[in-house]
């Protein structure tokens, strides 16, 4: 098992550079900087280790150099080229004291911060009363907040959330950092006592941060104005010893002041890199969809500026991958999705290379985890279950102990083969390649699909349009929905869309299981291309030996 655990992860990253290099594809060059200190952004792909395609957002020319490094220095940065948002989100707890509601610190048993940096959004959960402990629950996403009875339980409005949570949020190294990456050429970097000073703010809040370095580029404080309050954190030693072995650091110790007085006090005891954490806004509350959009930095004539809204880089990968090839039909008038859809994607800059040697599994494990933006909304009582499964040992995850991937987890098809009457489609993953027969003569589905318990499920398709829908009952609860464990029941239903348009094929899914999840999900559009050689084969995938899972050397190494 753990040569073919190593080599499925090769083929992952390899599968990266041939569905976003290919064998010859020459390194483009970055947009210019433009005079406004931001450049049009540019998006690379690689592969996780299901063997679907992520895209993530390259460090752009704008960007100074110290914040690129302080970035790779806390394990943001991933990858060549270099990505610098790849923390998405955190969790973490500590004790110690903190000041509550604008009064003077007090004593906590415990913290519990949930952070995501692209929303953006907070959930703390401040644990105080010792033998008799109480829980107070605070979220804001956006520009809503609320409280909760217990995690994800609507309590009662907190208008005030945002602002009282503003400090833990932009006060963190990976805020604080996030926030001079978004601001591109505007962040300014000088030399104060000898250490690196970096300045500047995110076009999407507009809050003031300055970062001071060490000499390993690691932030030592930031301070931030906030609600026109001066607060500054100082960080103690960062450690890797509360997520161990994937290059991702987190302070210590953080003690904060709020204009030159304590406000917190706090000793970190858990850690976590892109956890699943989710904020949907209660029914009590109105969507944040309702909610205007801040402005956006005015743009030069001859220049670009950053949207009103973060955007996910899968969202704008997707908007970019067009095709000036006219799209292919058979007899019938539909699209001819025939092929192997394995072709490649250039780079939009160097090579695409390991982020150092030796960093692998680390890389692998953070970029695919930090790509995993739109997840899945799970009732509130299996939150904490997927986070035990995304952080477990190698051995819990189906597709180790030799399970099939599954629909939807191997992802878009490797190849297909289209006739009047059925699409078959095939697909490499871990434990071998599948092939799936789907009907599309526009018979009505058997009743007794739904009895069946397979990880492929029972597809049927239809065209609607030029966009074929492949709708999949029947299937076990032995997969997940992809590397994050995500799992699922059997009560499971799966709709996929498959869409051609010149040599690109779009594939999205939704999955729709009302026994855990709190509703639908529907995926960002993935993109393939067509691989251009006639000849070519899918790759053959090695016989999956359960075995050999007790070869593996560290069961925690997930990347």
């Amino acid at each position: 098992m753990l040569k073919y655990v190593a080599l499925a992860g090769l083929i992952a990253l390899m599968g990266s550079a041939a569905v976003a290099q290919g064998p010859s594809a020459p390194a483009a060059s970055l947009p210019s900087c433009g005079v406004n200190g931001y450049a049009r952004p540019a998006y690379g792909v690689f592969g996780d280790n299901d063997g679907v395609a992520h895209a993530y957002e390259v460090a752009g020319t704008c960007t100074p150099q110290a914040v690129k490094d302080a970035a790779e220095a806390v394990g943001m940065g991933r990858t060549r080229p270099l990505g610098l948002k790849s923390i998405t989100t955190i969790l973490y707890s500590a004790t110690g004291t903190l000041s509550i509601g604008g009064k003077a610190p007090v004593k906590i048993d415990k913290l519990n911060v949930q952070l995501n940096y692209m929303l953006p959004a907070a959930r703390v959960a401040v644990t105080t009363g010792g033998d008799k402990p109480t829980t107070a629950i605070t979220v804001f996403n956006d520009t809503l907040g609320w409280t909760e009875r217990q995690e994800g339980v609507f309590l009662a409005a907190a208008p005030k959330a945002v602002a009282d949570l503003a400090p833990l949020y932009k006060l963190s190294p990976f805020g604080a950092l996030t926030a001079l990456v978004e601001a591109e050429g505007n962040a300014k970097v000088s030399t104060v006592g000898g250490k690196t000073v970096i300045s500047g703010a995110s076009p999407y809040d507009g809050i003031p941060v300055t970062v001071t370095l060490d000499e390993a580029n690691l932030p030592v404080s930031v301070t931030a104005k906030i609600n026109k309050h001066i607060y500054v954190a100082s960080y103690g030693a960062f450690i890797d010893t509360l997520e161990s072995k994937q290059l991702v650091v987190f302070p210590s110790k953080m003690v904060v002041t709020m204009d030159g007085k304590p406000y917190a006090d706090l000793t970190s005891t858990d850690f976590k890199s892109n956890p699943y954490v989710v904020f949907p806004v209660p029914v009590e509350l109105p969507h944040p969809a309702t909610v205007a959009a801040a402005s956006p930095p005015p743009a030069p004539a001859d220049g670009w500026a950053p949207p009103a809204r973060r955007i996910d880089p899968a969202d704008a990968f997707f908007q970019q991958a067009k095709s000036s090839l006219p799209t292919p039909r058979l007899a019938d008038g539909h699209p001819d999705l025939n092929g192997q859809w394995n072709g490649g994607f250039p780079s939009p800059a160097e090579p695409y290379a390991l982020r150092r040697r030796g960093t692998f599994e680390p890389d692998q494990f953070v970029l695919q985890k930090g790509s995993y933006r739109n997840k899945p909304i799970y009732k509130p009582e299996y939150w904490q279950k997927v986070r035990d499964l995304d952080f477990s040992k190698v051995d819990v995850d189906p597709v180790f102990r030799c399970f099939a991937a599954g629909v939807p987890r191997q992802g878009a098809p490797l190849r297909i083969i289209q006739t009047p009457k059925e699409l078959w489609t095939m697909n490499v993953a871990y434990a071998g390649a599948s092939v799936r027969v789907v009907p599309t003569d526009g018979r009505a589905r058997s009743e007794s699909d739904s009895d069946y318990s397979f990880a492929l499920g029972m597809p049927l398709g239809h065209w609607d349009g030029d966009t074929m829908l492949i709708e999949s009952v029947g299937f076990n609860d032995a997969t997940w929905l992809n590397w994050a464990g995500y799992f699922h029941t059997a009560a499971m239903k799966v709709t996929e869309r498959l869409r051609r348009q010149g040599d690109l094929l779009y594939y999205q899914f939704t999955v729709d299981d009302p026994e855990v999840l709190a509703e639908p999900w529907t995926t960002e559009t993935f993109v393939r291309r067509l691989n251009p050689d006639p000849l070519a084969v899918p790759e053959k995938s090695d016989e999956c030996t359960e075995n050999d899972l007790g070869s593996i050397i560290d069961l925690y190494m997930r990347g």
